[in-house]
Formats: structure tokens, sequence, C-alpha cells
């Protein structure tokens, strides 16, 4: 068990589909991969934060299709300790409708397109996402997520 985090972020995150693949975001030494998103800012509703990520990290606007539910994490980075509560959506690119490139912004080093069927061999984390998006477009569930540190841990998926 992870010791105490300092706070608690709440943030935003994206599923951008396009032809079956997934855009994700690249850390800088490549060791794993996740949403693109990031933190609601204090007086901004979720929407208006998954919209001004959007435009930090892509410079692209987005229309946000559907709530697919949140992800109640703890996790450790470079020897800190988070808990992170990620509200994730499906969403659009305005404009964006091919696996053409994306250039990225601000702190993002890079996105890139994955398709769904290889998740698994990408590290997405957390790595639940890497089962739990695929079954989105098998069955097309309309099932809320709510996905719990204890989900998590008996998962072994953070």
């Amino acid at each position: 068990m992870l010791n105490k985090s300092e706070k608690i972020r709440i943030c935003v995150d994206a599923l951008i589909v396009v032809d079956k693949h997934l855009l994700v975001c690249d850390v800088p030494d490549l060791s794993f991969t996740y949403l693109p998103g990031g933190g609601i800012e204090v007086g901004e509703s979720i929407p208006e934060a998954l919209q001004r990520e959007m435009q930090e990290e892509l410079q692209k606007d987005i229309i946000i299709k559907k709530y697919v539910g949140f992800i109640d994490q703890l996790f450790e980075l470079n020897g800190k300790q988070y808990h992170e509560i990620a509200h994730l959506f499906m969403a659009d690119l305005v404009g964006v409708n091919s696996l053409t490139p994306l250039e990225s912004f601000e702190e993002v080093p890079s996105v890139r397109w994955v398709s769904i069927g290889q998740l698994s061999k990408v590290n997405l984390k957390p790595n639940i996402l890497q089962t739990k998006i695929p079954d989105l477009f098998k069955s097309g569930s309309s099932e809320i997520w709510t996905i719990s540190q204890n989900e998590l841990l008996s998962n072994k998926s953070v």
C-alpha cells in the first residue's frame, strides 16, 4: 500500500478513437502511455477542463460524446505518491477523421494512434484500460465505469 499522497488530483481524460485507433500520449522516456487530458482547475466545469486540456495539448477543439466513467487510483511516479480521480469521456477531435499524425503541445512530448486491438502491447496506464477500452467496442456496452482502487489492486493494474 502506498503512503498517503499530499492531495487528491481530480482530472478529466479523453478517449479519442478514429478508425479503431486510440489517441495516446507518451511520457518522455517512452516507458508508458496515457490518455490525453489533465487536471480540473478551480471554478472550471468538467467539460470546460476537457476542452481546455485538448486546446493546450493538441490545439484542437473536441466534441464530447459520452461519459464513460471514472477511475479512482493511487500510484507512485518518480518517487512521489499520487491519488487521482479521473473522469473519462468519449470525444471527437474537430476536423480530425483520419489517422494523420498530430502535433503535441505543452508538456505532452508526443501523441500517436494505437490500434484498439494492440493496446495490450503498449504500456497504457492504468493497465486496466488495456482491457476495458477494447471491451467498449466489443459489446457496445453502455455501462458506466466505476473503477476504484480496490479493483485496480485486485487486477494488479496500476
